[in-house]
């Protein structure tokens, strides 16, 4: 720890620590474990101060405010000092600063989770995260469904009405509502109290449900194990396993036979439900003119409801967006099956007969096309993600290759690949874009919101799809014939008239891509800048 961290932090507890400082401080907690470490040792010698005192402690920022501290309280510092260092020893796996409850106001706590994922959360007044995120206090959620992430991986699932306090990265207490647990084994140990009882994880998935008015909790476990433990003896009332339910209620443990699991909400929903929600706004731009959403879905939205209602789950993909220059799509024998959520279909290309018909009319200045895909293997010399038909001049390629670069083709104008650093992962969900933009000049390729090609075009000229298929080429007339076959899935596939600019294309990421869970590895605690990455 350097030597001007422990100043600040000494300067806090003497009452002389600037506002300048204070937010230094803030950081100083942020990135020093060291310094958190003192910041806590001082704070229990503070406490024990405060008692030993007939009142206050009051210390003007004129003193010698190091030499007086230590001078003053020193003997009771060396003991106190001790005292802690035994006690982390034997509590190493707490969190860096516990409850402290001191007459002063505390410095603010760093954080220790955050939101991940919501939809239409909203928090009670006084009780909501800061910028999403959460230090140790006391919350409530009024409604909506929050994906909150700890800084150990632990995962934390709500929707409804759930009042919950947060004690450390580790320690919940649940005081009304429904939550699911998804646990890693770094958090191993992660606990959601309740009146009367502490539910330990040992590395698993769980459903609490506590009821506000009678404290009366019900656990089921989804996998692994739960024990339930009393909260001051800490005693063992029972070991819950795999697809087992128990009651807690009036100091007792019962078994249940079965329990109502859909009140938990499920891990995938919360990105199904955004994806619903942006699909909404998607549609509303007047420039889109096609948007397949390979999928049937009920809305609030009388427009994208209607689309849907017509959409089959046949050998036809809706046009969603209702415009003429471009038909709905006639699927050619391509098979129905789970997308990027299990409550969403998609599309599964796996022959050289599996492809998606569509016409598109008119001539184009500029053109974004965008899909969600996900690419079980690259067996052919080129995998189509769209392909006008044909071999005519300002036909429109969109592609993958065998070594798995994006290559934007217009035939008669060269074709543009991306830099060879980046290739399309294998079994992955992943969203491509391609923008064409004969007034830019360019073309532009992105792999989930990220540029991964940027080309200067020499010339103006018109972009002509025309007759164009999905996952697969028609290669009628075409005297070099190449193997184009997509191998993989499609579950969403769109196109605007008018080139996207890069934080557009990144919003075809907010909260709609599938969200991994922790499944092991490390987390650079408490920094959460790029949990949403």
């Amino acid at each position: 720890m350097k030597n001007n961290h422990k100043e600040i932090i000494e300067k806090y507890f003497v009452g002389s620590l600037s506002q300048d400082e204070r937010s230094k401080l803030n950081e100083i907690l942020d990135g020093d474990i060291e310094a958190r470490n003192f910041f806590r040792l001082m704070a229990t010698i503070d406490e024990g101060l405060a008692e030993k005192s007939e009142g206050p402690l009051s210390l003007t920022p004129n003193q010698n405010t190091r030499l007086y501290f230590l001078m003053r309280f020193l003997p009771w510092a060396i003991s106190a000092a001790a005292a802690v260092i035994i006690f982390f020893l034997v509590n190493e796996r707490k969190t860096f600063i516990n409850e402290i409850e001191q007459t002063e106001e505390l410095i603010e706590q760093p954080f220790v989770a955050k939101i991940l994922n919501q939809v239409n959360s909203e928090f009670t007044t006084g009780m909501t995260p800061v910028d999403s995120q959460f230090r140790i206090g006391k919350y409530e959620l009024e409604t909506g469904i929050a994906h909150i992430r700890f800084s150990n991986g632990a995962d934390l699932f709500m929707s409804g009405s759930v009042r919950f306090d947060i004690k450390s990265d580790l320690l919940v207490v649940l005081h009304r509502g429904n939550v699911r647990a998804v646990v890693p084994a770094m958090a191993k140990g992660f606990t959601i109290s309740s009146p009367g009882v502490n539910y330990v994880d040992l590395g698993t998935e769980f459903g609490l449900s506590v009821d506000g008015e009678t404290g009366v909790s019900k656990l089921h476990v989804f996998d692994g194990q739960v024990n339930a433990r009393d909260p001051g003896s800490k005693l063992l009332l029972s070991e819950v396993t795999e697809g087992q339910t128990v009651k807690y209620a009036n100091g007792v443990i019962d078994h249940l036979e079965k329990m109502d699991t859909e009140i938990f909400i499920e891990p995938g929903s919360i990105g199904f439900l955004r994806w619903r929600q942006n699909l909404n706004k998607i549609i509303s731009d007047p420039d889109l003119i096609a948007c397949f959403s390979f999928d049937s879905v009920e809305s609030e939205s009388s427009t994208l409801q209607e689309g849907l209602k017509t959409e089959s789950r046949g050998n036809k993909l809706k046009n969603l967006t209702k415009n003429s220059i471009v038909s709905d799509g006639i699927i050619s024998n391509a098979r129905w099956v789970t997308g990027r959520w299990t409550e969403k279909k998609a599309l599964l290309f796996d022959r050289n007969e599996d492809f998606v018909e569509l016409d598109i009319a008119g001539e184009f200045d500029e053109l974004t096309f965008s899909s969600w895909v996900k690419i079980d293997r690259r067996d052919t010399t080129l995998s189509p993600i769209f392909n006008s038909d044909g071999w005519s001049v300002n036909d429109v390629h969109w592609q993958i290759s065998r070594p798995g670069h994006c290559w934007i083709g217009i035939h008669g104008r060269g074709i543009v690949e991306t830099d060879y650093k980046y290739t399309t992962p294998i079994n992955k969900w992943i969203n491509l874009v391609a923008v064409i933009s004969s007034k830019q000049m360019e073309t532009r390729s992105y792999l989930n919101g990220t540029v991964i090609s940027l080309h200067k075009l020499k010339n103006k000229f018109k972009l002509v799809p025309g007759k164009s298929r999905l996952g697969g080429w028609n290669p009628e007339g075409v005297k070099v014939v190449t193997n184009r076959a997509l191998r993989g899935r499609m579950d969403e596939f769109c196109i605007w008239k008018r080139a996207l600019s890069d934080s557009e294309i990144r919003g075809f990421l907010d909260g709609v891509q599938p969200v991994t869970l922790w499944q092991g590895g490390s987390f650079e605690y408490p920094n959460f800048k790029n949990l949403n990455k």
